[in-house]
């Protein structure tokens, strides 16, 4: 193997790579939801079948009109020619198939022969046996032709070719992700940890709620030294909190020993020592 071949299949795959994007990029601005249902395939088979078209009815006027061969002569190596560089650039640019030449050839030979004996004998010879114009036979043939040749370069021909995998699931794209080196870390969704993060948020709000009530039994039960005893009337405080010396506000209460009197009944009964 000559250094040439290496640089010269880097080209064609180069070529192949840019008429793809190409016709990719078409794709997706077709109007009507085309986008959708057109693979850039069959775009490209269009493009091209199209240009080899153009050459068959270059050829056959050449070779007919201006060298006055026969007829069928040429025809036969228009057709020919033109089936052959079809089979080239779809090789090469759409389909980029890198099967031995061979098996391929042998494939395409057939198929190109079936399809001359269905679609261009049987069906266009049919047609205008039927009363139908020649010129609205051969397009209706033309027609057929094309979608049986698409499918058979794609599915028979150049069944080598891998096709496009579907887009990766969600666990698919992080492991992806992380054996690229420098590819920020995703941490999966789990459902587990979902039900433990609700089971934290209840139980403080459980807490949060407790909390609350106690503070509320406190505020109504006026403990001493609370802001709600200060402003009672000095020497009356609630009867199950204990008096301190520190909520009385005249010099009476401020003695070393102090009367206590229940807000609910009236009891009074003696205090405890007095201090600072």
């Amino acid at each position: 193997m000559s250094r040439a071949e290496p640089v010269r299949a880097q080209h064609a795959a180069a070529r192949g790579e840019r008429f793809t994007a190409a016709m990719a990029a078409i794709v997706r601005r077709l109007p009507f939801g085309l986008a959708g249902i057109v693979p850039p395939s069959l775009l490209g088979f269009a493009v091209i079948n199209s240009c080899t078209f153009a050459v068959d009815l270059g050829l056959l006027t050449a070779l007919h009109g201006g060298l006055r061969w026969p007829l069928p002569v040429s025809i036969t190596v228009a057709y020919v020619t033109a089936f052959g560089l079809s089979y080239l650039l779809n090789r090469t640019l759409n389909f980029r198939s890198h099967g031995a030449f061979g098996p391929q050839v042998a494939v395409y030979t057939a198929v190109v022969i079936v399809n001359y004996l269905a679609w261009i004998l049987g069906v266009g010879d049919g047609l205008a046996a039927l009363g139908l114009d020649y010129r609205l036979a051969r397009i209706a043939a033309g027609a057929c032709e094309a979608l049986y040749m698409y499918a058979a370069m794609r599915w028979l021909v150049f069944r080598d070719v891998r096709r496009p995998a579907p887009a990766p699931s969600l666990p698919q794209r992080n492991r992806a992700d992380h054996s690229r080196p420098g590819a920020p870390r995703r941490v999966p969704k789990h459902p587990h940890s979902r039900q433990k993060v609700t089971t934290q948020v209840r139980t403080g709000m459980v807490w949060l709620t407790a909390r609350l009530g106690q503070s509320t039994q406190r505020q109504n039960g006026c403990p001493a030294g609370s802001r709600n005893t200060r402003k009672e009337v000095p020497g009356w405080c609630s009867c199950l909190v204990a008096p301190r010396s520190s909520t009385a506000a005249s010099a009476a209460s401020r003695s070393s020993t102090i009367t206590s009197r229940c807000i609910c009944c009236g009891t009074s009964w003696a205090g405890h020592r007095g201090g600072v």
